[in-house]
């Protein structure tokens, strides 16, 4: 056969794996046989490139290491022309669709062997293994055609202790007769006075994480008696799924040792036995693990192995192949006391792929006289056998590369480089040649395919998508594409049109939206209707000029619109104290919540949630109580501003919890003071604070104030302040902007406004129209604004409400959770999380996400 590499899973064959590891059946249909060559990545692929031949599956063996094993048979019959075996892809069925995709896939390039037509003077033949990663996945299976009627000899072998002769009676036993072959007689085993003993016959395993099922190799479900960890279960705790596999009922932890025992009720008649577990492919200048069955530490072993170095410790083989190994097999062999057995493993060469020019595209014309030469992705088998070091690029106006434009080894251009940064513009109306190979430490690819393109004379530059950038996530569901500015190399031209284009596929196979070619959009473009919540997406654009024509199309962008919550409310575990008027942050994919008040006073305490276990932890507590004040995260510190220490006197403190050290500290302020106040905004733009609004005790005062606090020079800076006088409002951060929604102040408000750090301007926004409430909690989700929650018309509500700067309105979602008001909120990892309140009775530990 070819010298294939690995096979690697497709897409769609990580997929359907994905759903073999919750216990849907893995079905391996058949194994494709083709000519193809592969450019670019397998990801995509739903077939083989050029499939020839469609062949049968033999048998497939899962042997508990991660892998299938698939035994085919490929032969010449029926072949009417010959062909390359290039490219070998293994198919299986999904089982939500019954369709077949393609799982797995690997192409042999250059190092592929004919298949000659039939009927000529060669007869051909193959019986050949394709190993396959399937994870922990429980039910393997794989469709057999038992009309193959190719068997090997040692399979033969293996079957004739087993066929009786024709003849005889219930209890004879056959024997050799004579050296003649086929002589054999039936006798009785009491008769001759014959005490027989049969040898029990035992598969040792070890199972991965949530193994359930088994494939047997030695031993059949018939008869069978089952170990777990040293300890025989009942035969009820597992069922037969045919003559060689079972199904734990259970599943089992991974490094569990399991025995299979047949014929265990024969008596003293057992004899020692030894088996190595372990990979079946292996790599040079590689370090692998085998573990041996059925292991005495009171017997006496010996290893071996015919290449490498094979050490033991304990029941652990190890086995250090030589970086130089050539591929091919090795056999390793360890003895326990008189009994040997024998295991040979494939060596596989690490190799480079070839890599492969993707852009320009081959005998392209009018292309740029500074273009990007991009290459596929960098591939090394086995995977992460080592790491990409340099690329060496090549650009020539000859195909035999002599007279060279350009040549040189780049550590940082790997994958693409652009001929105008490093220095090189072709000339006008040329044609150039290219090509690249890629190396690691120790390995170099070959050259890649070489591609040749003509220049244009005079063209309009490539555009460029500045906005969003390339892996943007929180993306406005307006999708707005923005391009650099119309530009000609070597003449001039007027822009005439662009064409804008979003996909849900980064190949652009699945178009989503192509405004055609348009002439009012032409840097930005912003579609008719908003894009889909919570999706990658990817956009791309192309120019056209008056004279010129149409440019490539720009370097694909992709990014990930932002999500609203449904409304779905889920009641938490409670820990920290009850409380109400206190503070909430969220930050690394934790939940902090600070001070407020209860039965027993003002609070200092600081807590902890963990949304990933929901547990709590008690943190160092703050210098001070504070009740009302104002609280973000910046930096990894928690930031707490003003609030009241007693219910009749207010502050300006601003205090500084450490994450990292779980210390806290007054920060010393200098020069001009906000007033002191309570329920205030406090917010983080860049690395300053900026905090809003509020209300003072003495004297009773609402204000519409703005300030931002420097916190490399500790000083306060008054800026410009809103047009309505707030407090106890929700704020949050948006596209580095800050938005102020709500509040009270001599009656309570349902203005929503905007300030721009950079004009220091403020800009009002569509007002709230739902109900009119007071004290009500929110945080800034997903680049959305909400609140929820407050106290209006005599009434403790729950109401939830959305703003969407990329739809510019409010929204009404589902309301839910336990109706109060003076309630903390924060938003973390796309759900809202709000702590306390109170419903008119004291401080309450109620505790919500939504999502």
């Amino acid at each position: 056969m070819a010298n294939f590499p690995a096979l690697k899973m497709t897409a769609a064959g990580r997929v359907l794996q994905a759903k073999a590891q919750t216990g849907q059946l893995l079905k391996f249909t058949r194994v494709g046989l083709g000519d193809g060559t592969l450019v670019g990545s397998l990801d995509a692929l739903g077939a083989l490139v050029s499939e020839k031949q469609s062949l049968s599956i033999r048998k497939q063996v899962a042997p508990g290491d991660g892998t299938s094993i698939l035994n085919v048979i490929a032969t010449n019959q029926g072949v009417t022309q010959g062909f390359y075996m290039r490219e070998v892809g293994a198919y299986a069925e999904d089982p939500d669709t019954g369709e077949e995709i393609l799982y797995s896939y690997t192409n042999a390039g250059a190092e592929c062997d004919f298949l000659p037509a039939a009927g000529g003077a060669v007869v051909w033949e193959g019986l050949f293994d394709l190993i396959t990663i399937v994870g922990n996945a429980e039910n393997v299976t794989a469709v057999i055609n038992d009309f193959i009627t190719i068997a090997l000899k040692s399979e033969v072998d293996e079957l004739r202790p087993y066929v009786l002769p024709h003849g005889g009676t219930v209890g004879q036993m056959v024997r050799k007769a004579s050296n003649a072959e086929g002589d054999y007689e039936l006798f009785d085993a009491d008769l001759d006075g014959l005490d027989v003993r049969f040898k029990s016959v035992e598969e040792p395993r070890v199972a991965v994480a949530s193994q359930r099922t088994f494939t047997l190799q030695k031993t059949v479900t018939n008869g069978l008696a089952v170990y777990v960890a040293g300890r025989r279960i009942s035969r009820d705790a597992w069922t037969p799924l045919s003559a060689t596999q079972l199904k734990m009922n259970d599943p089992l932890d991974a490094g569990t040792a399991v025995l299979f025992v047949n014929n265990e009720e024969a008596g003293p008649g057992e004899s020692l036995s030894v088996s190595i577990e372990g990979p079946t492919l292996v790599y040079p200048g590689s370090t692998n693990t085998f573990t041996l069955g059925a292991y005495d530490s009171f017997s006496t072993y010996t290893q071996s192995a015919t290449s490498g170095t094979l050490t033991r410790s304990g029941k652990t083989l190890t086995l250090v192949i030589p970086s130089g190994a050539v591929a091919g097999t090795l056999d390793l062999q360890v003895t326990r006391d008189n009994v040997s057995v024998t295991r040979r493993i494939a060596v596989g060469s690490a190799a480079i792929e070839a890599p492969q020019i993707v852009s320009p595209a081959a005998n392209a014309v009018g292309v740029g006289f500074e273009p990007d030469i991009i290459l596929s992705p960098f591939k090394v088998y086995p995977d992460g056998y080592e790491a990409q070091v340099k690329t060496r690029w090549q650009v020539a106006f000859d195909a035999a590369f002599t007279q060279l434009i350009y040549d040189n080894e780049s550590t940082i251009n790997l994958e693409a480089i652009n001929l105008g940064a490093v220095g090189v513009r072709l000339d006008a109306a040329r044609q150039i040649y290219t090509r690249a190979k890629t190396s690691t430490a120790t390995l170099d690819s070959a050259w890649s395919t070489t591609v040749s393109f003509n220049t244009a004379s005079v063209y309009i530059r490539r555009p460029v998508i500045n906005n969003p950038i390339d892996g943007q996530l929180e993306v406005g569901l307006a999708g707005t594409l923005t391009a650099d500015a119309f530009s000609v190399y070597g003449g001039t031209d007027t822009h005439a049109g662009s064409r804008w284009q979003y996909s849900l596929s980064a190949d652009f196979s699945t178009v989503m939206i192509d405004s055609g070619w348009v002439a009012d959009s032409l840097i930005s473009y912003t579609p008719t209707d908003l894009m889909p919540r919570k999706t990658l997406l990817y956009g791309r654009v192309k120019f056209k000029g008056a004279k010129l024509g149409e440019t490539e199309w720009s370097v694909v962008v992709k990014f990930t619109t932002t999500d609203r919550l449904k409304g779905i409310y889920t009641a938490l575990t409670n820990g920290a104290t009850e409380r109400l008027w206190n503070s909430m942050a969220g930050y690394n994919g934790l939940v902090y919540i600070f001070g407020g008040s209860n039965s027993s006073g003002y609070l200092s305490d600081l807590w902890q949630y963990n949304p990933a276990n929901s547990s709590w932890l008690q943190l160092a507590s703050a210098p001070a109580a504070v009740a009302y004040g104002a609280m973000t995260v910046l930096g990894g510190k928690l930031y707490v501003f003003g609030g009241s220490y007693d219910g009749n006197n207010t502050t300006n403190n601003v205090f500084c919890y450490d994450i990292a050290l779980n210390k806290w500290t007054a920060l010393a302020i200098t020069g001009t003071l906000p007033g002191k106040r309570y329920s205030a905004c406090l917010a983080a733009i860049g690395s300053k604070l900026y905090m809003f609004g509020g209300q003072s005790l003495s004297p009773s005062a609402v204000y519409a104030d703005l300030w931002s606090l420097d916190l490399v020079t500790l000083k306060w800076s008054s800026l410009a302040g809103d047009s309505v006088a707030r407090a106890g409002a929700t704020c949050g951060v948006i596209g580095g902007e800050l938005y102020v929604a709500r509040g009270s102040g001599g009656g309570t408000s349902n203005r929503l406004s905007k300030y721009n750090p950079s004009t220091n301007t403020w800009t009002a926004l569509p007002s709230f129209p739902f109900t009119n409430s007071s004290a009500q909690a929110g945080a800034v989700v997903g680049n959305q604004l909400y609140t929820w929650g407050g106290y209006s018309a005599g009434s403790y509500i729950r109401d939830l409400s959305v703003y969407d700067p990329s739809e510019g309105k409010w929204t009404a979602l589902p309301a839910g959770g336990y109706g109060r008001s003076n309630t903390a909120a924060c938003g973390l990892n796309d759900k809202l999380y709000m702590f306390g309140g109170t419903a008119g009775n004291g401080g309450t530990t109620q505790f919500y996400s939504v999502q």
